[in-house]
């Protein structure tokens, strides 16, 4: 709350010179200058952090995205690149969170690699085969199926979760309303104290 009133205050109370920039100096750029450097997190990780963490969580997804950098030559492939190595790196994390989950995850993939296997070619098949191939075919679907529908059941749960939290704090927020209206407008009529 201080902080905001602090903010608001520094806004409202700010100088108009102190708002406007200095004119740039004749033959100066009219560019702002560059910020310096932050350290990189979450998205903004380094292609060689998120590579590293992998190499220490995930050794298997390491090697599959080291075979597909040295693929990389185009800006665009370096951009679809870092998409696809993003997506793993929080993917890895999420298992490394929840492992009954990952584990759920590495099924589905198998059964996914299965099934393809499986149904590869079976419309050049004979009759009699294509038959034994569906007998073949029908566990490994239904495993999958169960398999996706309990992820699917996982993610509603956290969804209502969420949505509860939401209503509560919604609640919280509508029974404090005049409270919380009072306490803004002192923080806009109040002047901050000088130093």
């Amino acid at each position: 709350m201080f902080r905001t009133t602090l903010i608001l205050a520094a806004f409202a109370f700010g100088t108009p010179a102190l708002a406007t920039p200095a004119p740039p100096a004749p033959g100066a750029s009219a560019r702002p200058p560059t910020p310096p450097a932050r350290a990189p997190r979450g998205d903004r990780a380094t292609i060689d952090e998120m590579m590293h963490f992998l190499a220490e969580n995930a050794p298997d997804a390491h090697e599959r995205m080291q075979k597909l950098r040295r693929r990389v030559e185009t800006p665009e492939e370096r951009a679809g690149f870092r998409q696809k190595l993003t997506q793993t790196v929080r993917r890895t994390k999420a298992d490394l969170k929840d492992p009954e989950r990952a584990e759920r995850r590495r099924a589905m993939s198998e059964k996914e690699r299965a099934i393809r296997q499986l149904a590869e070619g079976v419309n050049e098949l004979p009759k009699a085969e294509q038959k034994k191939r569906r007998a073949e075919l029908e566990p490994l679907v239904a495993e999958l199926f169960d398999l996706r529908q309990e992820e699917r059941k996982l993610r509603l749960a956290e969804a209502q979760a969420r949505i509860e939290a939401l209503e509560a704090e919604i609640a919280e927020r509508d029974a404090e309303r005049e409270s919380r209206i009072d306490a803004f407008v002192d923080g806009l009529m109040n002047p901050m104290p000088e130093l």
